[in-house]
């Protein structure tokens, strides 16, 4: 399969082809200025692929897993990733990750890593959050929403000062990245499918 990306730059449209593999891709990230591109594939036993300006630079294949979710950091360096039951802290320069951490009996639904790569925070099916500092494979602190259903989506602020949560029985929380209370607890009656944190942390 041949996929392209549109890449918009200073008023020139280019067709960028990012992938010629023959597996769907499940999920897609990129840094702030489009030059890191990073895919994510459930097929063949869950496959990541790490792309700069249109070159593929590595592939991640772990047979034993199912990946769920990535994101990456701003600057392109940083790569988190889910599987069903642990999280991934990888960097640019290599496909073996820094760290992981793994859970028995917990399913993960969604993932996010802070624009300056501090901060990474993973949401369950069961309504819990770990978030962790990206030096340590030992999540920091947690939040507990077991009432909201599955965590849906995750987003960092542009400054990385604030987590927003969402969730499928329609609870948004916000916290400071560095705290365990919520600054902001928001419900209605519809499931939250995204969450997105401007770069004013006010909005």
């Amino acid at each position: 399969m041949l996929a392209f990306v549109e890449m918009t730059t200073f008023g020139v449209t280019d067709l960028w082809p990012f992938f010629q593999l023959s597996d769907y891709q499940n999920f897609l990230a990129t840094s702030s200025d489009g030059i890191i591109m990073v895919s994510g594939s459930e097929s063949e036993g869950g496959k990541i692929n790490l792309w700069e300006d249109g070159t593929n630079k590595w592939s991640k294949t772990t047979n034993d897993v199912t990946w769920v979710g990535l994101d990456v950091s701003s600057d392109g360096n940083n790569i988190v990733a889910i599987s069903w039951h642990n999280v991934y802290f990888i960097q640019k320069s290599s496909s073996e990750e820094v760290w992981s951490d793994s859970y028995t009996g917990i399913i993960f639904s969604s993932v996010s890593i802070s624009p300056n790569s501090q901060y990474i925070a993973a949401g369950t099916e069961d309504g819990n959050v770990y978030v962790y500092n990206t030096s340590s494979s030992e999540a920091s602190w947690y939040h507990s929403g077991t009432l909201d259903g599955k965590i849906t989506d995750i987003d960092f602020s542009g400054d990385s000062n604030y987590l927003i949560i969402g969730s499928e029985n329609g609870k948004v929380y916000v916290y400071e990245s560095e705290g365990d209370t919520p600054v902001l607890e928001w419900g209605q009656t519809d499931e939250v499918t995204c969450v997105s944190g401007s770069f004013n942390p006010d909005y």
